[in-house]
């Protein structure tokens, strides 16, 4: 067990970014992460939709200063995706240049930081149109840097010893980053996951979640979680792949449902994303070793500001969750 297990996306640095930050950082410090009822920043944080620059600025590297008893496992999806890439081509051959010449990390540290301070103010009102439009979104991310910052982040904690980081290109910017932590006698992988977006893509979700599942079916481990911003409802076919594969939804297995929407419409800025509310997040779990605590399985994040009922910290509510990890002396750690 331990204190809490968390999911969240954290929608980059659009829709007043610096307004959110702050709320965001109330939201997981004061989750009641413990079976007990006690309150804390969660054991392991998964976030989505991180601006991750090349170690010494971005929301990363914040998030590195903020929970510093956790260990950082960032990846940038598209720095992820150009070492795979194949046939090699003239273009990939360059990104492939950028990203592992030896200065490349300031390079990435000036992106985050351009990304963070001007991309909501002078992209913001056009970023959704410009993103669906292909080619369009792919000029602007060049253009300003975007397209090398965008990923996910896992905070560990060190007392789990984590260790063994696997990444999975599931195409461009989306990707599944995969840690070992280690829980007494135990071992767990913990996956977490973007996929693509937008309703039509049902079916790409459905090859991408397969892809997910294949490469973690040869894992020595006890038990295994997959969490992260699925882009999927319930009823798509990726979610059926997922309990046909042994999985469970935290979030259904406590409450007997899931929520009605975990991407919602509440917020009102220039940068919304303006695709219909539903439930698009989970944390899946399997394994022998792996059962939830007695604590309810809960969103977060569902709040508006105090000062303006119309700013969110996220466009998505985060999930939170305990785990009770089973050791050979069927103790808790």
């Amino acid at each position: 067990g331990g204190g809490g297990w968390v999911r969240y996306n954290i929608r980059w640095v659009l829709d007043y970014w610096p307004r959110r930050w702050p709320m965001i950082v109330r939201e997981v410090s004061d989750l009641k992460t413990f079976p007990d009822g006690r309150k804390g920043p969660p054991d392991i944080l998964a976030l989505q939709e991180v601006n991750i620059g090349g170690g010494r600025l971005g929301q990363d590297a914040i998030l590195s200063k903020l929970l510093p008893g956790h260990k950082l496992f960032s990846v940038a999806g598209i720095r992820a995706w150009v070492q795979v890439m194949w046939p090699l081509g003239f273009l990939n051959f360059l990104a492939r240049g950028v990203v592992n010449f030896p200065g490349s990390t300031y390079l990435f540290d000036v992106a985050a930081w351009f990304c963070g301070k001007y991309f909501d103010r002078w992209f913001g009102p056009y970023a959704m149109q410009i993103y669906y439009t292909p080619g369009l979104g792919e000029l602007l991310g060049v253009l300003t840097g975007a397209m090398w910052v965008l990923g996910n982040s896992t905070a560990i904690s060190k007392r789990f010893n984590p260790s063994d980081k696997k990444v999975l290109c599931l195409g461009k910017e989306k990707v599944a980053v995969r840690v070992v932590i280690q829980i007494a006698t135990k071992s767990i992988s913990i996956t977490n996951v973007h996929t693509i977006p937008s309703r039509k893509n049902t079916k790409t979700r459905r090859q991408q979640a397969l892809k997910i599942m294949n490469w973690l079916s040869d894992e020595k481990v006890d038990g295994q979680i997959v969490l992260g911003d699925f882009n999927a409802t319930p009823q798509e076919p990726l979610y059926s792949e997922f309990t046909k594969a042994g999985f469970k939804s935290a979030y259904f297995e406590s409450n007997g449902r899931e929520p009605h929407i975990t991407f919602h419409q509440k917020h009102e800025c220039p940068s919304k994303d303006i695709d219909p509310e539903n439930c698009l997040d989970y944390i899946f779990f399997r394994g022998p070793a792996l059962s939830l605590e007695q604590t309810k399985v809960e969103l977060f994040g569902t709040q508006a500001s105090n000062l303006d009922d119309k700013l969110y910290a996220s466009d998505h509510f985060g999930i939170v969750a305990n785990f009770k990890v089973t050791t050979l002396q069927d103790s808790k750690e």
